[in-house]
């Protein structure tokens, strides 16, 4: 197969027009380089607001998670504390929170996993009750509608980079509704812009554009050395501003996506065909087809070895496991993590796999996908 489907990751619209923050009401924001950057910002007001120093304060965050939060704590001066799941769920177990606060804790970073909500009510309890913070990272979800109640944090995170909902491959929002809190982010300095770099920047999206059909992707994928898709720590340098020439663009994009069709549900509904003991729909059981709206579709298969053969049969179609290891065994990060152990963890990462949901997936796409994933979940005995 000369052709193969990326995992994740819509088109580029190159209108450029003023971003006034639509999509934003009633929050106020304030733009940075990237999602890591706005949630480094973010960091860095709750402990400005903690009156603690920077040194002694930590940060709890899911044990499973993309390496981008550790970066931001770390370049924030603070400690993230790993917490682990609930079984076979994305979602941060609430006693273990409980068990992880102490008096230097600040904050709890809850992540909006793939689209599917955290227990906000639950957490948001738990930080009213020990006076910590409630930072909501959504760079994976982006509301289709008017809806934005999944924003319930003190800060809300969101990412304009590649392969997120919204993509223009730069960029990153912190939303409050508190005043203060929007007052005591920290100011952004501004790159340098030429003629040059922003001719630059716009070719880099035309080949993006080009990279991400099919057959193109198909072909870089399999170049030695591109390590596509490859989860690794990068330590966050700085926080400046968003780029003039990106910013431009979040207006035209914001519309494209809100308008683009989901196949999530379409997939959910093929999924309650597949009868097997050993697959988890993690989409909760009260969605509807109004609210789900993945970034990739992701499902549990509890045996490994069934998990990396259907993988390996299927990552031409887009399917892809995600991140590898809990975070602490993420490659960079073990001598700066704690090496305890997560289980529940270790379980999600050794189970999970996920879907493509993006715009270049048809029914046809996911027949196929779905069809090994029956023969083989039909293998086991």
């Amino acid at each position: 197969m000369l052709k193969a489907y990326r995992p994740v990751g819509n088109s580029i619209a190159l209108r450029s027009s003023d971003f006034d923050g639509e999509g934003f009401t009633p929050f106020g924001f304030k733009l940075y380089q990237s999602g890591t950057a706005a949630l480094s910002a973010a960091i860095l007001t709750c402990i400005k607001l903690s009156n603690l120093p920077a040194r002694v304060t930590e940060i709890i965050i899911p044990a499973y998670a993309c390496p981008d939060l550790v970066s931001a704590i770390l370049y924030a001066g603070a400690k993230p504390v790993l917490v682990d799941l609930q079984p076979n769920s994305p979602h941060l177990s609430i006693s273990q929170i409980k068990k992880n606060i102490t008096d230097n804790t600040v904050a709890v970073i809850a992540v909006n996993f793939l689209g599917i909500p955290e227990q906000v009510t639950q957490i948001r309890q738990v930080c009213n009750e020990h006076g910590l913070f409630l930072i909501i990272d959504s760079a994976q979800w982006f509301p289709k509608t008017a809806d934005t109640r999944p924003w319930a944090g003190d800060f809300n995170i969101i990412s304009f980079g590649r392969g997120k909902p919204v993509n223009i491959l730069s960029g990153g929002a912190v939303l409050t509704t508190q005043a203060d809190f929007f007052n005591a982010l920290p100011d952004s300095t501004t790159d340098d812009i030429s003629i040059i770099k922003g001719t630059l920047k716009l070719l880099k999206i035309i080949l993006y554009n080009l990279a991400i059909q099919p057959y193109f992707y198909g072909f870089f994928a399999r170049l030695p050395g591109l390590n596509i898709g490859d989860t690794r720590f990068k330590p966050l340098n700085r926080i400046s501003t968003i780029d003039p020439q990106y910013r431009r663009l979040i207006k035209s994009n914001i519309r494209k996506y809100q308008h683009q069709n989901s196949c999530s549900w379409e997939i959910h509904n093929k999924l309650k065909t597949i009868s097997s003991q050993i697959l988890v729909d993690l989409l909760p059981d009260n969605a509807t087809e109004e609210n789900t709206v993945l970034l990739r579709y992701p499902i549990l298969i509890k045996n490994r070895s069934i998990r990396d053969k259907f993988f390996r049969q299927t990552k031409d179609y887009g399917v892809s496991i995600f991140y590898p290891r809990p975070l602490n065994e993420i490659s960079g990060l073990e001598g700066i993590l704690d090496s305890q152990s997560f289980p529940r963890a270790n379980e999600f990462s050794d189970h999970l796999v996920t879907l493509p949901t993006h715009e270049h997936v048809d029914e046809k796409l996911i027949d196929n996908i779905l069809a090994v994933l029956k023969k083989e979940l039909d293998r086991q005995p």
